[in-house]
């Protein structure tokens, strides 16, 4: 919530010149009572507004990679399976990247574990949902940062230097003034990171007591 604040001031700050270095703290004030009563008023309400916020930015996302595929940059070579060839990384930054992707890579696949306890038929469905989790949100990542690079030309630099988040530097190309549909997309991850994380949490600790 407070890394949201941060980057809404980012660019209200070079968008409009309107410096509000408070905003970061002001988003978690938003978020956390937020996430508090989507908790107290039940799981089966918290579970789906997360599957609401974190479906409408796939959608978002999904539409930004597809429009880095039909509208490369100028000289580009448009769509190309070089992104996936090893030599793409930058030199120098190989086993770096490979730590951060590593672990961004196996968190958040076990979230659904502690929810066993009040899941209907958890033997069965709390693998099958990790498993199709792995899947489906692997091969939709794959296609979003493929996306994403052939938006930028291809040019893996360009986005390790990019002063912007790259999605939100595509968007600012590609989309022109659509691009704070990117900021709702993330407003969106927010709030159902916020409530995903909480959940797991939660439930962990009352594990551990009982």
């Amino acid at each position: 919530a407070g890394f949201f604040g941060f980057i809404v001031q980012g660019e209200l700050k070079a968008n409009w010149n309107i410096d509000v270095p408070w905003l970061w703290w002001v988003s978690v004030l938003i978020f956390a009572p937020l996430t508090a009563f989507l908790q107290w008023e039940g799981i089966k309400l918290s579970t789906r507004f997360m599957l609401i916020t974190g479906g409408l930015e796939m959608i978002i996302v999904m539409a930004l990679a597809i429009t880095g595929f039909l509208i490369p940059p100028p000289g580009s070579a448009g769509i190309t399976l070089n992104v996936f060839n090893p030599s793409f990384i930058p030199a120098g930054e190989g086993f770096a990247l490979a730590v951060v992707f590593t672990v961004q890579g196996l968190t958040g696949w076990e979230a659904s574990a502690p929810l066993a306890e009040e899941t209907k038929d958890p033997k069965r469905n709390v693998p099958l949902s990790v498993l199709l989790s792995i899947v489906l949100i692997g091969t939709f990542l794959v296609i979003v940062f493929w996306g994403v690079i052939t938006g930028f030309g291809n040019d893996a630099d360009a986005i390790a230097n990019s002063p912007d988040l790259p999605a939100l530097a595509l968007a600012h190309r590609v989309w022109g003034a659509g691009w704070i549909i990117i900021l709702f997309a993330f407003l969106n991850s927010v709030a159902a990171v916020s409530i995903a994380c909480a959940n797991v949490g939660t439930r962990v600790w009352y594990g551990m007591a009982r």
